[in-house]
């Protein structure tokens, strides 16, 4: 990678054998065999790390019972799955708990983000009386 050596690849499996990196850089192969036919190959690869698509729910929300919140991930995803089985950007809820939406960009990379939202319920009325 980028000039330095790395250890070598070795694999069992079936042609053509795949190199996974999380590391960005130019790879390089120059030698390929196997316990039947060696022989040398060539050739480059060049590995670019795509970002995370970031869906932002925002922080834990607190509200009045009887109200409503949308919960909105972003527009610009290609893919919206809500743990409420929605698959828009955005949903309404009107109850407590945990909500979850993992998001896919259009180079396919996915991610998630979670918000807590609780409904608190109203105080009774007080009667004041007077004297």
């Amino acid at each position: 990678m980028n000039g330095l050596a790395q250890p070598s690849i070795t694999s069992a499996g079936p042609f053509p054998y795949v190199f996974y990196s999380k590391i960005p850089g130019i790879y390089t192969l120059d030698t390929s065999y196997n316990s039947y036919c060696a022989g040398t190959l060539n050739g480059q690869a060049v590995v670019n790390l795509l970002a995370l698509p970031q869906p932002h729910l925002g922080p834990d929300i607190n509200t009045c019972q009887g109200w409503s919140v949308v919960l909105d991930a972003r527009p610009g995803f290609v893919n919206y799955l809500w743990n409420t089985g929605d698959n828009t950007p955005s949903i309404e809820m009107d109850k407590s708990g945990t909500y979850w939406v993992e998001v896919t960009s259009s180079n396919g990379c996915s991610n998630t983000d979670t918000i807590i939202v609780n409904f608190i319920p109203q105080p009774n009325p007080i009667s004041i009386k007077h004297q």
